[in-house]
């Protein structure tokens, strides 16, 4: 193998193991290997940098001693985590926020609260604070009320006065027209510039309960999940790979970047699902024997099996 030879780091970090594998995109096609030079698994550690650089560090040294290869060869990592879903299954205080959730709906919605639909033990350690607020647009694009900065600078002193720093805007019809929840970040910003906001334009489609829970799910571990991430990235330096890019699976069955994951963690939730569904399509590709047949693919972790 060539020393020029294009690498790719896959790392699955669980609630109980962290595998980790290196491979060679050139050999996908090789049946007897598939492309993996070398893999490991280990316990993950209380200090996931730890895990991931030991992790990595394995990777290399299980090499064959007259291997040309090194971290050089390595183009980019990829990983892949349970961490965000889990905190949120478990419902973990410990990472999991209190949430102030702004509606820009005017007089609509009101009988239905936020977290109304959640289960009793999530919705008391999220829910922190509610505001109905002016705003919001008609299904046809049609303005419902305009925002109105008073009222905004009048929620913000109450969700300040409760300590709450992690806040949930979700407006009627936003992912059609999305300014008015733009104005409400940018106001939010203005009065509570070290608040973490989750515009729900930003999280999911047009059905509103269900945006609005994501969004309330998203800015829930927001704060856990920067600090995760930035676990991943010091560990990825510590490894001399901190020019490689850095990039974490999502549930669509892509990947997504450093940057959009510390601000859309959610997107990472039921990954693993994704990821196993994913790789069993890839090993059976060339086997004759499964092809056209129907599969039943089991992600067994150590907190869920999906």
């Amino acid at each position: 193998m060539s020393n020029e030879e294009s690498l790719l780091i896959g790392i699955d970090v669980g609630g109980t193991n962290t595998d980790s594998v290196l491979l060679n995109p050139s050999k996908f096609n090789d049946t007897e290997t598939r492309g993996v030079i070398s893999w490991n698994k280990s316990i993950t550690t209380s200090d996931v940098a730890d895990g991931i650089e030991n992790a990595i560090e394995k990777l290399f040294s299980d090499l064959p001693k007259d291997s040309e290869l090194s971290k050089k060869n390595v183009s980019a990592i990829t990983i892949g985590t349970t961490h965000f879903i889990n905190a949120v299954i478990e419902q973990d205080k410990a990472r999991l926020e209190k949430i102030a959730v702004l509606r820009l709906c005017s007089v609509y919605t009101h009988l239905t609260e936020p977290f109304s639909d959640f289960p009793t033990g999530l919705k008391n350690i999220l829910n922190g604070y509610t505001g109905f607020l002016s705003g919001g647009y008609y299904v046809n694009g049609d303005e419902i009320n305009p925002v109105l900065e008073d009222e905004i600078k009048e929620h913000c002193a109450k969700i300040e006065k409760l300590g709450i720093s992690s806040i949930a805007v979700v407006g009627l019809f936003a992912p059609m027209i999305s300014d008015q929840e733009i104005l409400v970040g940018k106001l939010i910003a203005k009065y509570l510039p070290n608040a973490d906001v989750v515009l729900s334009h930003h999280i999911a489609g047009i059905g509103f309960l269900e945006r609005e829970n994501a969004t309330i799910l998203n800015a829930g571990i927001i704060k856990f999940a920067k600090k995760i991430l930035s676990s991943f990235q010091n560990a990825i330096k510590a490894s001399g790979l901190d020019e490689c890019p850095l990039l974490l699976t999502q549930n669509d069955g892509t990947v997504l970047s450093i940057e959009d994951a510390v601000n859309t963690p959610i997107k990472t939730f039921s990954s693993g699902a994704t990821n196993s569904m994913r790789g069993a399509s890839f090993l059976c590709s060339n086997n004759e024997s499964v092809q056209g047949k129907t599969s039943i693919v089991i992600d067994v972790g150590g907190t869920t099996s999906d």
